[in-house]
């Protein structure tokens, strides 16, 4: 081999090396400016909960990520926490308000810092399991017509002492779909079904549509930017898996509650008007099956004129969640959810919208003891002013003593609201911070008070005054009483 070949040969041996050496740093520089997902996170004055927040996205089994968290000008100790996970941490980048600017501020501010292909949505207050993000991307990617997805979320309440167990899952990143396509663009309409710390986005698709939080919307931003991706045509989906905790609280402002009620209404305007005008008797902030169903109906009319949404998925909705008119129903009220039971054989029911079968089995007129398939038995009692069965708990309940009857009192520490196991009545009820008197405010009977005794809690009878009783043992008689005498 002469020298010139055997320099040339060097020469392409160099060439190639430096051409692999090209494209790793190409791909490693790429994946260092576009990570796959980018986390948005605003924060304000959550110094007591933001680091269990963090720590739950720096604790990602999938780790191509960004943290983009939005201080909004906190004032307590939140701003040296992230300055804190920031050193350790560099996937973190700080974005920090002047002044306090609100959430639809903060978050839109934390989508335009975004690079990833995915956009992930978190609250300062809440945690995310380690599995959601791995979860979350591979739906993303298997199913590229979705434009957003959500998850399950355990939720977390003041009182709770540890984190709930949420039920088993998919192993690794495997993952289950909750519903058929179209549930989630039809379910919207009524309410905000997608939870901040379980959703995720393209940031192409909200790029292309213009999508963004309305500053104006104090309250109720997220339901509003999620009911966009409806309006643009955007696919929905979920999975049926646990991949947060969200944490429930009412320590917000009476400002913010009036801002919710007020904008959810607003919304749901919005919503019926792409198919038909509704009347104001129709616009409320929330709905229940029987409500949902006579607006579906006008939906399931107007769409096939206007072409808003794709008519199977209305259809398929309304025949998961409304009675068929085929069978009897009965109306369920529980703690965590309420449905129509209706009964589709000879012994077995079926939990509309949903895929849960049950036996019913009867006892009198007024309660009924739903025997589910792979759930254990519940009791509902019957609430004949609203003409619905109410949860009660097998192990919440008093007994009642009255001069005319004595009975059992199912009490629903959720709903308020207790009955008369061997009667009708029912009512709302307070007891004193001690649990020793009972007030029970009946639907259609005058309110009574009962004080707790070693049999059960007694009536205490509201005895008219005797002035008579009253008098003090040596006060002189007024001369007016003895001309009476």
């Amino acid at each position: 081999m002469s020298e010139n070949q055997k320099h040339s040969r060097k020469l392409y041996y160099i060439i190639g090396v430096l051409a692999v050496l090209v494209v790793t740093s190409f791909f490693t520089i790429r994946s260092l400016i576009t990570p796959t997902v980018s986390v948005v996170m605003p924060v304000y004055n959550r110094e007591s909960l933001v680091a269990r927040a963090i720590e739950s996205i720096l604790a990602q089994t999938f780790t191509d990520f960004e943290f983009i968290i939005v201080d909004d000008g906190s004032t307590d100790n939140t701003s040296k926490i992230l300055n804190d996970y920031a050193a350790i941490d560099k996937r973190i980048k700080i974005i920090r308000n002047e002044t306090n600017r609100g959430i639809p501020f903060s978050r839109n501010r934390g989508i335009q810092a975004a690079r990833g292909t995915y956009i992930a949505t978190m609250d300062s207050d809440d945690y995310s399991l380690p599995d959601r993000l791995a979860k979350s991307v591979r739906f993303m990617k298997e199913h590229s017509d979705v434009a957003a997805m959500t998850g399950n979320c355990a939720v977390l309440r003041p009182d709770m002492k540890t984190f709930p167990t949420p039920k088993s899952n998919m192993p690794n990143d495997e993952y289950k779909i909750k519903h058929g396509p179209g549930f989630y663009e039809v379910d919207l309409l009524f309410y905000n079904n997608f939870y901040n710390v379980s959703s995720m986005f393209r940031r192409s698709f909200i790029k292309k549509h213009n999508i963004a939080y309305r500053y104006d919307y104090k309250s109720a931003e997220d339901y509003d930017f999620w009911f966009q991706f409806v309006k643009n045509g955007g696919k929905l989906a979920s999975l049926d898996d646990f991949v947060a905790y969200a944490r429930f609280h009412s320590t917000n402002s009476d400002e913010y509650y009036q801002a919710l009620d007020e904008n959810s209404r607003n919304l749901h305007r919005e919503a019926f008007s792409m198919f038909f005008y509704p009347e104001e008797s129709e616009i409320q902030f929330g709905y229940s099956v029987f409500e949902k169903c006579p607006i579906l109906s006008k939906m399931l009319a107007s769409n096939k004129k206007r072409h808003v949404i794709d008519q199977s998925y209305l259809e398929k909705y309304y025949e998961n969640i409304c009675p068929s008119g085929k069978g009897e129903t009965i109306k369920l009220v529980h703690p965590n959810w309420e449905s129509y039971l209706e009964k589709t054989g000879e012994n077995q029911w079926h939990r509309l919208e949903t895929d849960i079968f049950a036996n019913v089995v009867k006892k009198g007129n007024n309660k009924i003891t739903v025997e589910w398939v792979n759930f254990p038995p519940e009791n509902f009692v019957f609430n004949p002013t609203k003409d619905v069965y109410t949860y009660m708990p097998h192990d919440r309940k008093i007994e009642l003593i009255h001069p005319y009857w004595k009975d059992t009192f199912w009490l629903d520490e959720h709903l308020s609201i207790g009955c008369r196991e061997g009667s009708l009545d029912c009512g709302e009820y307070i007891f004193s911070n001690d649990n020793k008197d009972l007030l029970i405010k009946w639907r259609g009977w005058p309110p009574e008070e009962f004080t707790q005794t070693k049999d059960g809690y007694k009536f205490k009878e509201n005895k008219p005054e005797n002035k008579s009783e009253n008098k003090p043992e040596n006060e002189p008689e007024k001369k007016s009483d003895r001309k009476k005498k």
